[in-house]
């Protein structure tokens, strides 16, 4: 009797063990979901701050930690690669900047491709308002005469004026959509004429006139300060091929360095110090933006 009562024990002990196992996986389970969740919502927000990067606009707050949290699970496997998780935080300040970056850079070229065509837009629009077209129907024509970006949004807002929206709406719509000061320029001397009147044609032709002469001046500054803008490049960049000589000629030195409790946080502040001397140098060579 005794025995057959400590079977009984036992089976119902193992019996236990076992439901109280499957709660336990179920609870792993259900935690891994949520992680897994929670890991596909960073990565999400991430790569659409990558994509507002790309196309010219700057990271939120609310999703740098989502970038940073990005860089750091890209950084992960070299960290334990080289044995140290200092390639973690790393990974994380690396692609943060190169967001910010990328997103100066994309800014930097949509304003010079909208600035580019300005002129153009200016002549374009004096010419059809001086053919006698209202502003609403110059605009649609004024699209005719650019290229590019810029006649694409010229195209979209001739659109909004055909389905009826009010000229000034559509045009401070474009002048937010092109982040151009000379399109501004336009667009302000626009708004100014349907408010107060004037010789629109005659003022858009100088504003012609004067991007055009912008564009001279800048070219011969480029052409003035090219030797420069190089050599200070060729400068920053002697450590870096310096670091990448020593690395072909001693394979294995840079990861030594980098695993080192010593010369392993100095390396990432050289790192950065060297990476804020090159933008230093670009920012400070940079012609016709604002320092």
């Amino acid at each position: 009797m005794s025995a057959r009562l400590s079977s009984e024990l036992a089976a119902a002990l193992a019996a236990l063990l076992v439901v109280c196992g499957i709660v336990e996986l179920g609870r792993g389970l259900e935690a891994s979901r949520r992680l897994a969740a929670l890991v596909r919502g960073v990565l999400a927000r991430a790569e659409t701050a990558w994509l507002a990067a790309l196309a010219g606009r700057r990271p939120r707050p609310r999703d740098c930690a989502a970038v940073a949290l990005a860089g750091s699970l890209a950084g992960a496997p070299f960290a334990l690669s080289a044995g140290t998780w200092a390639l973690v935080p790393l990974a994380a300040l690396a692609t943060l900047v190169a967001s910010f970056a990328v997103a100066g850079v994309r800014a930097r070229a949509q304003r010079r491709e909208f600035d580019a065509e300005a002129a153009a837009f200016a002549a374009a629009l004096a010419d059809a308002l001086g053919a006698g077209h209202a502003l609403r129907s110059a605009v649609r024509e004024a699209a005719t005469g650019v290229r590019g970006a810029l006649r694409h949004e010229l195209s979209l807002t001739a659109a909004r004026l055909e389905r009826g929206a009010p000229t000034d709406e559509a045009l401070e719509w474009l002048r937010a959509r092109c982040p151009s000061p000379r399109v501004a320029t336009v667009v302000a001397a626009c708004l100014v004429q349907q408010r107060v009147g004037g010789d629109l044609p005659a003022l858009l032709r100088e504003c012609a006139r004067t991007f055009a002469a912008g564009d001279r001046l800048l070219g011969e500054a480029l052409a003035a300060t090219a030797q420069a803008r190089f050599t200070g490049f060729v400068v920053a960049a002697l450590p870096l091929a310096g670091a990448l000589l020593t690395e072909i000629a001693s394979p294995g030195y840079l990861t030594g360095l980098a695993s080192d409790a010593v010369t392993g946080p100095l390396l990432a502040i050289a790192l950065l110090l060297q990476l804020a001397g090159l933008l230093a140098i670009r920012k400070l060579a940079r012609v016709g933006e604002p320092v």
